[in-house]
């Protein structure tokens, strides 16, 4: 059964901690979409346990509702929690009503989707992640590509402090996002607010690594990790790390400790193999492999409707990148 929740109401339940990320990640959102776009955070519940989560961006113009699931489903996903949620939808919004969700599940489960569901074809968008399977210790450095392996090898010839630091500097954090973002020309989305929720909520299920030089912050890394699974969470450098290659020593101290602690997948999320080659062949020579999500997917009682919108996206997307 899903069902909206409020702050208070999480408290009542056994929130698993990769929803509970999900959840804190809602402050996020509130930088990226305005005011007038309302948030209702939903759980699935079963036996009074949350399975599976999603945030649903509602926004009203003229009689016409859009709702949209910019993340998708997180947590347990299957056919009947589908199911329920085309049903809950029906419930709770009407016939001027249309849902946009982008499931960002592997596409071998695509046939979980239900056949109300209508595929939109995105053609900027890429619908690749990257995953690496973790071994054991000695078969690391095997696991990288020959110019991974010498760019390592290059870092550590660099006098750089990198050290596991649970309990970060949050402004020092903020600082060099603000760094990052006028050395790539782009808007930086992460707020002190979400950083500390994080770390505060979060920390046990973190490893955050911190790469110095004579004590300043250059680069750092944080990976969440649950079960037998880690995922890319934060990341950030300035211009000065890239000159040393610590990246590649943090990220393989990363792999080295998960798999000290048993973790089997590391998880490096999406990948724009097209506008940013630079990211993907990082994550390539890590030893990731590529895998394709389902995608994004309309839905609505009424079917003008739902094709008007999938044709709108599709020729905004044909001639706006």
């Amino acid at each position: 059964m899903w069902k909206i929740i409020n702050d208070h109401s999480l408290i009542e339940f056994d929130l698993d901690k990769l929803v509970e990320l999900s959840y804190l990640n809602h402050s996020s959102y509130n930088n990226i979409y305005p005011n007038n776009w309302i948030n209702y955070p939903i759980i699935y519940l079963k036996n009074k346990k949350i399975l599976s989560f999603a945030n649903l961006k509602v926004i009203k113009k003229f009689y016409f509702k859009l709702i949209y699931i910019p993340g998708g489903i997180e947590g347990k996903f299957n056919k009947e929690i589908l199911k329920d949620l085309y049903d809950f939808i029906n419930i709770q919004y009407d016939f001027f009503s249309i849902i946009f969700i982008n499931f960002h599940q592997e596409n071998n489960l695509d046939y979980v989707i239900p056949k109300k569901f209508s595929k939109i074809i995105n053609l900027h968008e890429t619908r690749m992640v990257m995953k690496k399977t973790l071994a054991d210790q000695q078969s690391l450095s095997k696991s990288y590509s020959k110019n991974w392996r010498h760019n390592l090898n290059r870092s550590k010839k660099f006098l750089n402090s990198i050290s596991i630091n649970p309990s970060p500097n949050i402004n020092e954090l903020l600082n060099l996002y603000f760094e990052m973002s006028k050395l790539k020309n782009f808007k930086i989305f992460i707020t002190k607010i979400f950083l500390e929720k994080i770390f505060n909520h979060l920390n046990n299920k973190l490893i955050h690594l911190e790469c110095r030089i004579d004590g300043k912050l250059i680069a750092f890394r944080t990976c969440f990790f649950h079960l037998n699974t880690a995922w890319d969470l934060l990341a950030c450098s300035n211009k000065l790390s890239k000159k040393n290659y610590c990246t590649y020593s943090i990220m393989n101290k990363i792999f080295s400790t998960l798999i000290e602690k048993k973790i089997r997948v590391f998880d490096f999320s999406g990948v724009d193999k097209k506008n940013n080659i630079g990211v993907y062949n990082f994550k390539k020579g890590a030893g990731a492999f590529e895998y394709i999500k389902i995608g994004e997917y309309a839905y609505s009682k009424n079917l003008f409707l739902k094709f008007t919108f999938i044709l709108f996206i599709f020729l905004k997307r044909l001639y706006i990148k």
